[in-house]
């Protein structure tokens, strides 16, 4: 690898070769000299064809490397990307998500300032099928949608950048414990906040995280997504996380039973208020926010084991 190279991208995959070959497709296209970036990818345990086709990105652009992480799990497969990346700055392009060309130029761009220690941009969302009717902008945060506004910044306390269009300088977040493996994705489980743990203890050491506008990356929505039941399952399991991050680790069963009877409460006020006739995309926004208090209690009460979580 080149001494100079300026950064790595790091693309985490488990069987969506199809999906990685278009994300592969927008890091070769990006406008900056592919001689000074890394492109990294990490099996994480794939069974499908993601082999033949990060094979076949190597025969056409050298820049590409794999490693294989057999630990199921996005934290676990962030810090195999961490831990091997040849670059002093990690970005992160989640697999199903495409970059913009000007993308990765953007995010190397912020890091002149060398009290930037991560930086992100926005993510525009990409249907593979229609919207379904009761989407509306309230929701789409909840599928990695992000625009924090046209001007570039520095961001406060209580806001964060999105796992899919996210990058690091890699031996600050080396020297913070890197990503929870207790946190984030792990097959099927929804469970998220391992990029915003990671903010905010780089933060807590005194970095900057930047927000870059221009930076900006597509990411898809896959069809199974488009269902009410994986809205609330991923609000739930947000509540969760939450509990998590406020250091939920043992049985509170005051707290839970309080986060329960509070949000049975607003959802039976809410019930009453609309009583008929609200439809489908007034209501949801509401009801996935009382989702997200039922998975706070649950896990207040049934803290799962979580192994890494510090």
């Amino acid at each position: 690898m080149p001494t100079d190279t300026a950064v790595t991208v790091a693309v985490c995959t488990r069987n969506r070769a199809t999906a990685l070959d278009g994300c592969l497709a927008s890091v070769a296209a990006q406008a900056i000299d592919l001689g000074t970036v890394e492109i990294l990818v990490v099996d994480n345990g794939s069974t499908d064809r993601t082999a033949a086709v990060v094979g076949d990105w190597q025969a056409r652009v050298p820049a590409v490397r794999a490693v294989h992480e057999e630990t199921i799990g996005l934290s676990v497969a962030r810090n195999a990307a961490l831990a091997t990346a040849g670059a002093p700055v990690v970005a992160f392009l989640d697999d199903d998500a495409r970059a913009t060309p000007d993308w990765l130029a953007r995010l190397v761009a912020a890091y002149r300032d060398e009290t930037i220690v991560a930086a992100g941009g926005r993510v525009d969302l990409e249907w593979r099928h229609r919207p379904p009717r009761w989407m509306g902008p309230e929701l789409e945060s909840w599928y990695s949608a992000l625009d924090l506004g046209p001007e570039p910044r520095a961001l406060g306390e209580g806001e964060y950048l999105v796992g899919c269009n996210f990058s690091v300088r890699r031996d600050d977040a080396r020297a913070i414990g890197g990503f929870d493996p207790g946190l984030g994705r792990q097959g099927d489980r929804l469970r998220s906040g391992e990029d915003w743990q990671v903010l905010d203890a780089l933060r807590a050491v005194g970095g900057t995280v930047r927000y870059v506008p221009d930076a900006v990356v597509h990411h898809t929505v896959a069809s199974e997504r488009n269902r009410i039941r994986w809205l609330l399952h991923r609000a739930s399991e947000q509540g969760r996380t939450n509990a998590v991050l406020d250091g939920r680790d043992t049985p509170q069963w005051g707290v839970a039973l309080r986060a329960a009877a509070s949000t049975a409460r607003d959802l039976l006020g809410d019930a009453v208020r609309w009583r008929t006739g609200v439809s489908a995309r007034v209501a949801l926004p509401v009801v996935v926010r009382r989702a997200m208090g039922f998975g706070y209690a649950r896990e207040s009460a049934w803290p799962a084991d979580r192994g890494g979580v510090r």
